[in-house]
């Protein structure tokens, strides 16, 4: 009985692209949707999100999420390893986001029911077939970075007000890592990816001004001391280990993976992840180079 209500409930969503066209059609296949959703994740502690997010609010969250990472690493990529392997790596990193998630999507398509990686592992291993297994051993693995991404992220924070109140002496990073916390405690109340998308807006705005800012900076100083600059089309003054560190820098210019299936979850239409993925990834490119 449960097969017949999921292979329902898939027809209906494949008709209608959990999209509808109004009314009682709609309101069926959202319907339809949420079993699917609650019979896979039924015992594991997940609440199936609504299906409200449109592909351009994917477009706000996946590239405020990269955006930020890849401006500040860049610089120190290029740096290290010259203009030319900065600029092969940074296209090949590209092509192997964007392979993956076209790959991510498949595997959304193939089994709806995923929420997030550990959901996708117990769909692909089989329940009883060691699939409760793979689920908690991956569910442990992203949760432990989860939990460390919040920590870099919460210590970035208290730096970067540091760093605006340079003047200010005599407080510590303890005390700029609590102001921080509490700054950073009303958006931890937003409870979905679509709602998050509106501060990705803002984030994105903000991350354009400090670019804009510094490309002026850049311009008007562009004949002050031109003795001091150089550049090298393959750094060999660097050793291995900076080389390499560089480039691994630049591997989270493009690291959205991890948000993949939970963003696809919410969308409306899930199909159209394809042109939000696109659409971040060149926006992307052009604002690295």
């Amino acid at each position: 009985k449960c097969g017949r209500r999921q292979s329902k409930a898939m027809a209906i969503e494949a008709r209608y692209g959990l999209l509808g066209e109004g009314g009682e059609e709609e309101e069926e296949a959202h319907g339809a949707h949420l079993h699917l959703h609650r019979s896979v994740t039924k015992g594991y502690g997940y609440v199936p999100p609504k299906r409200v997010t449109g592909w351009v609010n994917v477009v706000f969250i996946l590239f405020a999420e990269l955006v930020g990472t890849g401006i500040l690493s860049l610089p120190y990529t290029f740096a290290k390893v010259g203009w030319l392997i900065g600029c092969l790596e940074l296209v090949a990193f590209c092509l192997l986001s964007l392979f993956s998630g076209l790959l991510l999507h498949r595997l959304q398509e193939h089994f709806p029911g995923s929420i997030t990686y550990g959901n996708l592992a117990m769909e692909v291993m089989g329940r009883g077939s060691g699939g409760e297994f793979y689920q908690a051993v991956i569910f442990t693995f992203v949760y432990v970075a989860f939990f460390g991404n919040l920590a870099i992220s919460l210590l970035l924070s208290a730096q970067s007000l540091q760093n605006i109140f340079w003047d200010k002496k005599g407080i510590c990073l303890y005390t700029y890592s609590a102001a921080a916390a509490a700054m950073l405690f009303p958006l931890t109340q937003l409870r979905s990816l679509h709602q998050v998308s509106f501060a990705g807006l803002g984030s994105t705005i903000a991350i354009s001004v400090a670019i804009g800012l510094l490309m002026f900076q850049c311009y008007s100083t562009t004949d002050s001391d031109p003795s001091g600059r150089h550049f090298d089309m393959v750094n060999t003054d660097s050793t291995f280990t900076e080389a390499f560190s560089a480039s691994t820098a630049a591997v989270f210019a493009f690291g959205g993976q991890g948000l993949y299936l939970e963003t696809m979850s919410e969308m409306k239409d899930a199909r159209k992840f394809k042109k939000s993925l696109f659409v971040s990834t060149f926006l992307l490119m052009v604002s690295y180079f």
